[in-house]
This record gives C-alpha cells, sequence and structure tokens, in this order.
C-alpha cells in the first residue's frame, strides 16, 4: 500500500523516483509522471500493478519503471504463475466489484486487508498467454476505433471555434452593406445603431460615444471589420451586473442559482442550475440579490473565460460569472457568440493572484464587433444551424464511445466471468 513522502521531496526537476499518488497520472496502460520524489516511502518496482484505491477505487495500470507511490495507490506483484496482464485484465473485468468493496463517508477506499482477500482467477501459463495475446488483438482494433472517435470530437471542437471567427469577423453570412448595395436601399449601420444604443440607454437624449474601451486595446487586435460594421465594447452597449457576495444557507425557491458548472459549450441558452438550488423571491429581497433578467448574456469572469449563455428565465448568478443586459438593437445569442471568441482578450486583460479573474472594468472593455441588425440575426441563425449540426454529431461519437467501452467491458467478462474460456 502507498505513503505519501514528505511534501518537501516532491519535485519537478526530475529528482529522485517517478511519483504516482492516484489515477489522475493512469494512461491507458501505464502512467506518465508529473511529480518526481527524493525521499520515497513506499516503492513499487517495474512491471507491478498500480490499482487506485482511494476515490476512485479499482482503475488500474502497469508500472513501466521503479515508482514512488502515494496513499491513493496500491502496487500489486503477481508471483510465479501469473502472467502480469492476465491479472491486470482481471482486475479490470471485475473493476466494478472492486469498487463496491470501497468504503467511506468523504470519498470511498479499500484497505489493504480486503485487497489482499480478493479472489482471482487462476489458468494454466498457456492459457493466460493465449488469452492475452487474443485481449489485446481485440482490444487493439477498439483502440483503433477510440482514437478514430476522439479525432473526430478534437476535429469537431475546431470546426466550432472556426465557426465562431467566420460569424464574428464578417465571413458567415452575406453583408448587409453586400445586400443593400444590390437591392438599392439603404440600411442602418452597426455605427448608426451604436449611436442608437448610446443615445437609449442616455434617456433619450444625445450622447457622445465613448472611445476610452477601445483606445484600451492595442490597435493589432481591432482588425479589419467588414463595410457597415463597427468597433465597440460590452460597457457602452449594455447594462452591466455584478452580484452580490451574500447568499441564503438554504436555497427553497424557484428562481434558479446559477454557477459555472451549470454553463455548457454544446449550448447558448441556460435556463436551470444543476444542482436544483433557486432563491425564493422573499430570499432575494433578503439577500438583497440582484435578478438577472431574462434575455441577459451571462460569462464568466473567474478562472476559465469565454464561457457565456443567454438566461432563458430570470436567475441569480454567483461571483464566478459577471451579466449585461444588451441595449436594444445587439441581440443577446450574438453577444453571447462574441464573447466565446474573446478568451484571449480576456486573459491579457484579467488580475491573477491565485487565479484569473475580469474586474468590473475589465469586463466592461470587452471589444465587440457590431454589425447591423438584421445581419447580426442572419449570422445567428447560421451559426445555429452549424452547432446543431456539431451537437448531434458530437451526440454520436459519445454514444460510439460508450459502446466500445461497453464491447471492451465485454470482451473482459467473457474471458474472466461465468464460463470464461470464450474470448
Amino acid at each position: 500500500m502507498g505513503q505519501s513522502p514528505p511534501s518537501s521531496a516532491y519535485n519537478d526537476e526530475r529528482s529522485g523516483l517517478p511519483f504516482f499518488q492516484g489515477k489522475t497520472e493512469f494512461g491507458s496502460l501505464y502512467p506518465t509522471p508529473r511529480k518526481w520524489c527524493s525521499m520515497p516511502t513506499k516503492i513499487a518496482e517495474s512491471e507491478d500493478i498500480l490499482m487506485s484505491i482511494r476515490a476512485p477505487v479499482g482503475p488500474t495500470n502497469i508500472a513501466i519503471e521503479r515508482a514512488c507511490i502515494g496513499r491513493g495507490l496500491a502496487a500489486i506483484r503477481p508471483k510465479d504463475g501469473l502472467r502480469v496482464r492476465w491479472l491486470l485484465y482481471a482486475f479490470r473485468a471485475m473493476e466494478s466489484k472492486i469498487d463496491s468493496l470501497g468504503t467511506g463517508t468523504t470519498f470511498k477506499a479499500i484497505s489493504g486487508d480486503v485487497l489482499r482477500h480478493l479472489e482471482v482467477p487462476i489458468a494454466p501459463l498457456a492459457y493466460q498467454d493465449q488469452a492475452i495475446e487474443e485481449l489485446e488483438k481485440q482490444f487493439s482494433r477498439l483502440d483503433e476505433a477510440v482514437t478514430n472517435l476522439q479525432r473526430v470530437k478534437a476535429n469537431l471542437k475546431r470546426y466550432k471555434a472556426s465557426v465562431l471567427k467566420s460569424a464574428v469577423e464578417g465571413r458567415l453570412v452575406e453583408t448587409e452593406a453586400t445586400l443593400a448595395r444590390r437591392e438599392g436601399r439603404t440600411y442602418e449601420t452597426g455605427e448608426q445603431l451604436l449611436q442608437r444604443a448610446i443615445d437609449g440607454r442616455s434617456g433619450g437624449g444625445k450622447a457622445t460615444r465613448s472611445k476610452a474601451g477601445l483606445a484600451a486595446m492595442p490597435s493589432a487586435n481591432l482588425r479589419e471589420i467588414p463595410e457597415g460594421w463597427t468597433w465597440t465594447t460590452t460597457g457602452q452597449v449594455c447594462e452591466c451586473i455584478v452580484p452580490n457576495r451574500d447568499k441564503p444557507k438554504t436555497f427553497s425557491g424557484d428562481i434558479p442559482w446559477l454557477t459555472l458548472p451549470d454553463f455548457d459549450d454544446s449550448e447558448i441558452t441556460v435556463a436551470r442550475s444543476r444542482s436544483g438550488l433557486g432563491f425564493t423571491e422573499s430570499e432575494v429581497a433578503l439577500y438583497r440579490a440582484k435578478a438577472i433578467p431574462t434575455d441577459s448574456v451571462v460569462m464568466s469572469c473567474v478562472g476559465r473565460f469565454g464561457i457565456s449563455a443567454v438566461l432563458t428565465r430570470k436567475a441569480v448568478i454567483n461571483q464566478q460569472l459577471h451579466a449585461f443586459l444588451p441595449s436594444e438593437g445587439v441581440m443577446p445569442k450574438y453577444l453571447a457568440y462574441v464573447l466565446r471568441t474573446r478568451e484571449q482578450e480576456m486573459l491579457e486583460k484579467s488580475t491573477a493572484t491565485t487565479i484569473a479573474y475580469l474586474n468590473k472594468e475589465n469586463c466592461n472593455s470587452i471589444t465587440v464587433p457590431l454589425p447591423p441588425v438584421a445581419e447580426q440575426a442572419r449570422i445567428v441563425a447560421e451559426v445555429d444551424r452549424h452547432l446543431s449540426i456539431i451537437r448531434e454529431v458530437e451526440a454520436e461519437v459519445d454514444i460510439n464511445l460508450q459502446r466500445a467501452q461497453a464491447l471492451r467491458q465485454a470482451t473482459l467478462s467473457r474471458a474472466f466471468g461465468a464460463g470464461s474460456g470464450q474470448i
């Protein structure tokens, strides 16, 4: 059983033995070291089986070299008459059973005594060799299929980013300027729309457009935009809402309490808290919570940037989020899609202590390429269409990945379960 060495012995300079703490370092077969230890207390030898024994219980790898192991792992060394990979695959066939033997309230763990009394199948060495060869032949085909599916997922992610980039650069749909010229008509430009939005926010009087937000951006970032578009900032076209710190001890209402885990890259709208937590109207008043109205755009402002969505119902947000209520003529979905392309700009603007964050001023200075409102509508419709196709393909890929995992487990069950001997 593993044991954690003194923290002063950990290092990133490859001094000492590779140090494995748990499943986080595991690969499909062998672990990858992230830390090293100059004062190891418990050591696994090359070709020992490493088993995760603390949250989660059961996953396995093989030590490719001598290594120090922390308390999240156990090293298992097969005796004569057992091939390493036979025992590895046997453990993988019974992983759910091993997991069920774990105990604990905060997190599951399995004791050394329980691990030592696990019953494992024994077979003649010739049969073990034959079984290992056949299993790995089938797993090789499965691995190839899984690699191809994962490549498809990676390509879909790149395609999604490409669609959004094209959308906010004016290359996804025909511009309003081109349509108006062809049809012999006039149109409201982005510049005119921006002035209208600023006038509306000033209460109807003529307001002067502030250049401060744009002046703060390097000119290289304000790339050329299509005819009829203009550059602006979130603070110029939105009412910005910063959440309060206070929250109730209990959440008993139906006004959703939204946090970062409630946002999904595959969806541009959000309406509910996955945790089921919510405020009542009286709790909103008591804790002076800011109820964010429908059609506001909410974005992440702490840690991971570039997460955004449109509220389809009133909600309360926590301090990892910032809300924008767009002016008339700025479509919420269009703004949400723009914010998803601004991750690098947000990183550059962020302040970092232990974790990167955007303050109110930073949030309000994010640059926005603003096209005419009719063009915004066409852009949103086209992005929605592309992302809908991407979601369908991603769902099919996920189903096939689950099937591959189920087939892998079924193959192991046939080899090591009741009536084993058929692979």
